[in-house]
């Protein structure tokens, strides 16, 4: 009896290790399976994804697209009025009496093409009389004047447009600004010297005489 129970044990023992092992296993290949089905249903899932917002990517350029042309098409159809207008002024001119006639006509020419350049978010930069700007003004001329010490526009030689609200095309313009030190100082030297020579010139003429 004694000797019999020992083997058994000893069987017992070695079996349940293999059986924990065969167990664990088991689990970690189920584990296996889960996650790979988990990464496949994720990578279908990006790439539907994927598609989806190249689609969107595509339709949204086309409808740009769309909305560009319909916005060129709308001024391009707004512009033509104003040929229109010219075309009409051109033969106004053949037969008008003076001067003033053309003029008026040319006027409303230009009323009639700010008005639509403003419907299409175009703006004229107004800025006579106003401060410079240089994210709007172009200073192609400076008046040195001790009568604006700030810069002032004093002269728009060429119009700017903002388009949006962003500046496409700045103003030519002349500005006002402070004497240099060096113009200050020779200005009465060179008046005095002018005076100088009328005088002496003066004397001259009378030495002469």
């Amino acid at each position: 009896m004694p000797g019999e129970q020992g083997p058994r044990t000893q069987v017992d023992a070695t079996k349940r290790p293999v059986t924990e092992m065969a167990e664990v296993h088991a689990a970690e290949l189920e584990e296996l399976r889960r996650l790979r089905e988990d990464y496949h249903q994720l990578m279908d899932r990006l790439k539907r994804v994927s598609a989806d917002f190249d689609n969107y990517r595509k339709r949204i350029e086309k409808q740009r697209e769309a909305w560009s042309h319909d916005a060129i098409e709308a001024f391009v159809l707004d512009l033509l009025t104003v040929f229109d207008d010219l075309d009409r002024a051109v033969e106004a001119v053949k037969t008008a009496t003076s001067p003033e006639d053309i003029v008026s006509g040319i006027k409303i020419i230009e009323s009639h093409l700010t008005k639509v350049l403003e419907n299409h978010g175009v703006e004229r930069i107004h800025c006579l009389r106003e401060p410079f700007d240089p994210s709007c003004h172009e200073a192609v001329e400076v008046d040195e004047s001790e009568k604006h010490p700030d810069p002032l526009v004093l002269k728009e030689y060429q119009r700017g447009y903002r388009f949006g609200g962003k500046v496409v095309k700045p103003a030519a313009v002349r500005v006002s600004g402070k004497a240099s030190p060096e113009s200050r100082r020779d200005g009465p030297e060179e008046e005095a010297a002018g005076e100088d020579s009328s005088g002496e010139g003066k004397e001259n003429e009378n030495a002469d005489v």
